[in-house]
């Protein structure tokens, strides 16, 4: 009960006994972080937000000092349970230390500014190349605030478990220890990282294509301009969306940072004087045109000095692979380049930027061995002053089966009327098609199985629970500190069977009736929703679980709405049958040789980098060597820049990329749906290519 009134609690008791245990069972973990926070534990609910800022830095260094003798323990530890133990404790230290920033917030409206740290890192188709265990340890011993992968397949999520960080956004590949939201208006472009309660830091993460790789086509001898150009053509498109939206963000205040695998060389690299030409490669040329700044040449403005090269690293040889990878890593194969890059705009300074790879390249500040992955990993620090945290609405998961609960957070600008906001679950009738429906005004909260759009509306009010909640918290602390805001907690995974047992007992006081003097009773036929905190996290936005068991599969729009009825903010997701298997469909199964082929799909991953391959009846796209083949991504030039496409079409014919002939003659062929970049393939159909060849039917005359 003392844990339930503690409004401001830094974390349970729980936690504390837990990093006290394992500190007495292993002498060489200090005790000092565990008594601080013992002692502000044992004060009065009122007293922890006072705590000075030089107190919050000294605890946040205790911290520091103990997660260092947290990983010497461990690089000696063999014992598993021992391990198991070690690995609790630094998750759990890194945890106490962001519930130390997290509570630190001035008071609202001030100036302040925070650290930040973010690791940029392509861990090569899923991580388990090398070994997943040494890409966890990487991210351990760089201890970012948030990491951004490449290649990350569907280890995303298990990432993040490894690490113990409780949030995570799979579409866009971001681990974090801040609350994560993808935010109605952004389209999957950018998201936003809530790094204080209520400020946030704008995260872009990306891959470009590595269709066209300059460095090799001049290597080779082609003109400079030609391989510009070229670059130009393939990378350019896929950053189109984020050049246009990320500096309109930087105006309105927010600092915004961009990372990832670009696959292309950045103009700063290449003078007279470092590559014996000077190119200028035009995506990094973009994003500084933009008012993007190269966070590693902003701590290392010498190419000659610190070439910083990201491309290949030399990492052990991985198991079946080509005979051309015996010798990958040498210049003669590849050309050596800094292709991964964190760029920052905005109230941002970079104060520290750090290679990460292989203990053998000279230029590499932080080693792990074996290193693994075939690009470096790349640490920068900032601090910077993040920006309030605007009106959105976000769906935490993008697809959604029916019959589960969709969980969306919201915030208002204007906290007094959250409770006076409707959100409204709609689909338009079209809904299974190809394309997002159209956004259409509702003014009603009634389903009418007759209307075009069926809406389901939901209010934005607490729970009878939740109310009781907040009367025992005034009736303990009448009057709240200045400056913080109310917001509810959830523990985490750690604390599962305290949470639990408070649940419990909420829901037998709901039943009870107890204390409750004006319970909420429901619209006729309005479901009401119950607001609840992120889990693991003090957001300022609030989350509500709106049941699905009304929608029909296909896309919807969760929308936002004052009390008025107007549109405050809008957000797309998808819906998905329960159980639903991936279709993988083609307009024909025979084509003459030369005619178009068109593949659609429908309920896929929606994972980045999703393909379609054409092979010989017979071939298996995921064979070593690879066989000859036609494909397409997903996603086309947008592929590893945006989130997926649940459901779609692509084209098979002469601009596919590939080294399969065109036209096909005739015979059988197989059709494969492929998963994030990889050769492992989920569906497959056969097509038969026979007749005469293909003419395409002459364009009619325009009328005059």
């Amino acid at each position: 009960r003392k844990h339930r009134q503690s409004k401001h609690r830094l974390c349970p008791n729980l936690a504390l006994s837990f990093l006290a245990r394992v500190t007495r069972h292993f002498p060489r973990l200090p005790s000092r972080f565990v008594e601080p926070v013992k002692s502000l534990w044992r004060r009065s609910p009122s007293a922890f937000p006072v705590v000075s800022m030089s107190r919050t830095s000294a605890l946040l260094e205790d911290g520091k000092q103990l997660s260092k003798h947290i990983q010497q323990a461990l690089a000696l530890a063999t014992n598993p349970e021992q391990r198991s133990h070690l690995l609790q404790a630094l998750h759990l230290t890194h945890s106490l230390a962001t519930d130390i920033q997290f509570h630190s917030l001035p008071a609202a409206g001030a100036g302040f500014t925070v650290p930040f740290k973010v690791l940029t890192f392509n861990i090569e188709n899923g991580g388990d190349g090398i070994s997943f265990d040494k890409i966890v340890e990487a991210v351990q011993v760089a201890d970012p605030d948030v990491v951004c992968l490449s290649e990350a397949c569907d280890s995303t999520g298990r990432l993040a478990e490894a690490l113990g960080w409780k949030h995570y956004n799979d579409g866009m590949q971001i681990i974090s220890k801040y609350p994560v939201f993808e935010p109605s208006g952004a389209d999957g472009a950018f998201a936003f990282c809530e790094v204080r309660q209520g400020h946030v830091v704008v995260i872009c993460n990306v891959h470009l294509p590595d269709d066209f790789y300059g460095p090799d086509a001049l290597r080779d001898g082609a003109d400079p301009k030609e391989v510009v150009e070229s670059a130009a053509e393939s990378a350019l498109p896929a950053v189109e969306i984020h050049l246009e939206v990320l500096p309109e963000l930087v105006k309105k205040g927010f600092p915004v940072i961009v990372t990832g695998d670009f696959n292309t060389p950045s103009h700063l690299d290449y003078g007279e004087d470092v590559k014996d030409e000077e190119v200028l490669w035009p995506v990094s040329q973009a994003f500084e045109a933009a008012g993007f700044r190269d966070s590693y040449r902003d701590v290392f403005p010498d190419p000659v000095a610190n070439p910083g090269y990201t491309w290949p690293a030399f990492r052990p040889d991985v198991p079946d692979t080509t005979e051309d990878d015996i010798d990958w890593a040498l210049p003669t194969i590849y050309s050596h380049d800094r292709i991964d890059y964190i760029y920052v705009s905005g109230p941002a300074k970079t104060v520290a930027s750090h290679l990460m790879g292989e203990e053998s390249c000279e230029h590499v500040d932080i080693a792990i061995t074996p290193w693994p992955s075939d690009h470096r990993a790349v640490l920068s620090a900032f601090t910077l002053t993040p920006a309030p945290l605007p009106t959105m609405l976000s769906v935490a998961q993008r697809v959604v089966e029916v019959g589960e609960h969709l969980h969306v957070a919201f915030n208002s600008d204007d906290p007094a009327l959250i409770n006076m906001q409707t959100i409204r679950i709609q689909q338009s009738s079209d809904s299974a098609e190809n394309e997002a429906p159209e956004p259409e005004p509702v003014v009603t909260v009634d389903i009418s199985p007759e209307a075009e759009v069926r809406p389901l509306a939901f209010k934005c009010r607490p729970s009878l629970a939740h109310h009781e909640r907040a009367r025992r918290r005034r009736k303990s602390n009448p009057v709240p500190p200045s400056g913080l805001k109310q917001s509810h907690s959830d523990p985490g995974p750690l604390f599962e069977a305290a949470q639990a047992h408070l649940e419990a007992e909420e829901l037998a006081l709901e039943a009870a009736g107890e204390g409750a003097a004006s319970p909420v009773k429901p619209r006729p036929e309005v479901e009401e929703s119950v607001v609840a905190p992120l889990a693991g996290s003090v957001s300022k936005a609030s989350t509500v679980k709106i049941p699905t068991h009304g929608l029909q599969p296909g896309h919807a729009t969760a929308v936002l709405l004052d009390d008025n009825g107007d549109e405050l903010a809008s957000v797309s997701f998808y819906v998905q049958p329960a159980d639903a298997e991936l279709l993988l469909l083609t307009d024909k199964p025979v084509y003459q040789p030369g005619e178009p082929m068109e593949v659609s799909w429908k309920y896929g991953p929606g994972s980045r980098w999703d393909w379609i391959a054409l092979t010989r009846t017979g071939d298996d796209p995921g064979a070593n060597p690879e066989p000859p083949k036609l494909y397409k991504y997903a996603n086309g030039s947008a592929a590893g820049t945006l989130p997926g496409l649940f459901e779609g079409s692509i084209t098979i014919d002469e601009n596919c990329e590939g080294d399969l002939e065109w036209p096909l003659p005739e015979g059988t062929y197989d059709v494969f749906y492929l998963l994030s970049a990889q050769r492992s393939w989920t569906k497959k159909i056969n097509i038969t290519v026979a007749g005469a060849r293909y003419t395409p039917p002459e364009p009619e005359e325009a009328s005059v």
